[in-house]
């Protein structure tokens, strides 16, 4: 067995080099609806270097679209961006490299998004997910 510093220095390591994945929730109240919203990433980890877009519903994916997507003021993707171009296939895993890749400061830097929904989901309110890729744990 390892000494208790021997592994507490490991553990810190491994964190530094793998990803942390960021969950931002949206939820569409309703059919063709527009949905905007704010958030800040987490201001220890210096580059978003990925985005990924998961809906439950594949009949609610054709015609949804980013209105704006914003990092610290730049845009990251034009109006009428379709967000199929960014969703992974069904049970993709999160190592996949079907994540949409960005190059992109982190470190508590405001991400402002719309998006306007394709009007298929069937049912209303659903919620759909945006994950954001971060790298490069900052020490301290």
């Amino acid at each position: 067995m390892q000494p208790v510093a021997k592994r507490k220095e490991n553990q810190k390591a491994n964190t530094m080099t793998r990803p942390k994945y960021q969950i931002i929730p949206i939820v569409i109240p309703g059919a063709g609806q527009e949905v905007t919203l704010q958030f800040v990433t987490d201001k220890h980890w210096k580059r978003i270097t990925g985005i990924k877009y998961v809906e439950n519903t594949a009949a609610a994916l054709p015609g949804t679209i980013f209105r704006r997507i914003l990092i610290k003021g730049a845009e990251i993707y034009p109006d009428g961006f379709a967000l199929k171009e960014i969703k992974p296939g069904d049970q993709v895993a999160l190592g996949n490299p079907r994540w949409e890749p960005i190059n992109e400061p982190a470190e508590g830097s405001t991400i402002d998004i719309t998006i306007k929904d394709g009007g298929g989901a069937g049912a209303y309110p659903h919620t759909s997910w945006l994950y954001i890729r971060l790298e490069d744990m900052i020490n301290g």
